[in-house]
Order: C-alpha cells, then structure tokens, then sequence
C-alpha cells in the first residue's frame, strides 16, 4: 500500500506503530481524490480513532452492534476485521451522515454491514424474528470533542460546563438503553473523543454501579506493546490530544 500511495504522489508514507494495518501519511490533504482511495484499498482515520476497533476483540461471524456508526471509520475496521462475515447493525440517527457510511461501505465493498437510521437511545429498530442480542456493541457516543483539540483548537471556546453534562446524560442513555441487547459473555465498548472525567471515568463508574453484574475487561490488544499512554485502570485506555 505505501508503494502504491508513493506512486500517486503522496510525499511521506510511514509505518506506524499501531501496526501493520496502519500507515501514517502526510503530503497532502485530500486522500479521497487517489485513485487508490476512490478503488477502495484504504480508509482514513486518526491514530486514535484505529484503536477502537481492536479492543472490540471481534471475531469472523459474530453479530455486532455500533450504535453511533456514521461516517463509518470504526465500523467499516469493524467489517475489515470479521473478514466481511456476520452482520453488524449500524446505526446512526442523522440520515445525513449515514449516506457518508454508505459511500464508504460501497467503496470498500464490504457487505456484512446494515446501515439503519435510528437513534440508539430507544428501543432497537430490530426486524420480527431477529434475535436482539449482540456478541459486540460499540458505543462510541457523541462528546464534547475536547480530546481532539490538536486539530480543533477552538472547541475549548465553545464548549461549556452544561454542554459536558448534557452530554453525558446522552452517554449514560446510550449504554443503559444497549446493555439489555448485550450477549451473555458479550463486551461493551464504550469511547469518546474527550478526556474530560465527567465524559470518560464518571460514566464508566456510573454504569458499573448501577449494573453490578458487569465488570471491566482487561485490554489485550493486538497491537505492538507498548500502547501510546498506558491505561489508566483495568479496562480503560486514555489518549491526550497529541
């Protein structure tokens, strides 16, 4: 893939030490005008956000839930990672953005994902007779954003304390209203591009208390050790804006 991108006239290809599926590229701002890009052989994402997938531990065959899905980053590495096998139910509730997850699904040409405008915070939009329980759910919940402030700095001058706190009543919504459809022995993952406590820890620590049958799963991940930043407690993974 690096050959093929220097070819195009991308200037700097690396590897990264996320690993083999992972390149980190600069040299120009418009990866989606390649031809590479247009024939499917990549999709774009930030180093954080290709950490995500992973920790999900999917398996060829398994039924998957992400409940926030569009534009489709971390569910199209969902499907690359289950070899295009099972089913994962995406959702989104902006149309808008789930035509962008549609694109991406026909570019790559991936075919185990089903694409469903709904929002996660109501009951599931489930056809008669399909069963309602997923080995996966990845919830990765609208934030504050103010852990991507490298590329957003202005966001700090927009966001208040009352925006942090509504949306961690989205948060808390979201993972309550799923956990029911989670399978016995399934795995919840729960992500946000913040690092603000009362996005991260606090809901974390709110889920755990009211559902005591739960508990953290300790992160064995597929990538090369050692992680960016070590966790911070069993079961979590902090990233800082750089």
């Amino acid at each position: 893939m690096a050959k093929r991108l220097w070819a195009e006239g991308v200037a700097e290809v690396e590897a990264s030490a996320l690993g083999p599926q992972a390149l980190h590229v600069q040299g120009t701002s418009r990866l989606d005008h390649l031809p590479s890009y247009r024939e499917g052989l990549f999709q774009v994402q930030d180093s954080g956000a290709m950490l995500v997938a992973p920790l999900c531990e999917v398996q060829p065959g398994q039924r998957v839930l992400d409940a926030c899905a569009a534009p489709g980053g971390k569910t199209t590495h969902l499907a690359e990672l289950m070899q295009d096998t099972g089913r994962i139910l995406a959702l989104d509730a902006q149309p808008g953005r789930l035509r962008l997850l549609r694109q991406n699904l026909q570019r790559l040409q991936l075919a185990c994902v089903s694409p469903v405008a709904a929002d996660a915070t109501r009951p599931l939009p489930l056809h008669d007779g399909e069963g309602g329980t997923f080995d996966r759910i990845l919830v990765d919940a609208p934030c504050s954003g103010l852990g991507v402030l490298r590329r957003h700095p202005d966001i700090k001058w927009r966001k208040t304390e009352a925006d942090v706190q509504r949306l961690q009543a989205i948060q808390l919504a979201l993972v309550n209203q799923l956990l029911p459809n989670l399978a016995p022995d399934g795995l919840l993952v729960y992500s946000v591009c913040s690092n603000e406590p009362e996005e991260t820890h606090a809901v974390v620590q709110r889920v755990l208390h009211q559902h005591p049958e739960l508990e953290l799963h300790a992160i064995e991940p597929g990538y090369p050790q050692p992680w960016p930043v070590p966790s911070v407690t069993v079961g979590t993974l902090d990233l800082t804006p750089e």
